[in-house]
């Protein structure tokens, strides 16, 4: 890794305390993501964007190392969707999901 990407890497390290702490995004989001059956201590948030209204694009690799981005309504669960990212092609998006593999793999070894 270069300078930049161990410098991404603190950065979505932090992103992620605060995201297993349940202290970042929208009230109850966790418990929302917990309803679509995520483990959120094992899961690495990526990107956490607000889309439109009640509802936030949230990408995250999940307890399995799925890659996903999860279209999710805070007032109507079941206008939630989710969908299988598989591996990015683009530049920005490749780095940020093989920092949260890294992140990943750091955090399960060091349970």
């Amino acid at each position: 890794m270069t300078f930049s990407d161990e410098s991404y890497l603190a950065e979505l390290a932090t992103r992620n305390e605060r995201f297993w702490e349940g202290s970042i995004g929208p009230n109850k989001m966790n418990e929302a993501l917990v309803e679509l059956e995520l483990q959120i201590e094992k899961c690495v948030l990526v990107s956490l964007v607000p889309d439109s209204g009640s509802t936030w694009l949230v990408r995250v690799l999940d307890q399995n190392g799925e890659y996903l981005e999860i279209d999710l309504d805070m007032e109507d669960n079941s206008e939630t969707r989710i969908t299988k990212l598989g591996v990015p092609v683009k530049a920005r998006e490749l780095r940020e999901y093989l920092a949260a593999t890294k992140l990943s793999q750091l955090k399960r070894n060091a349970v």
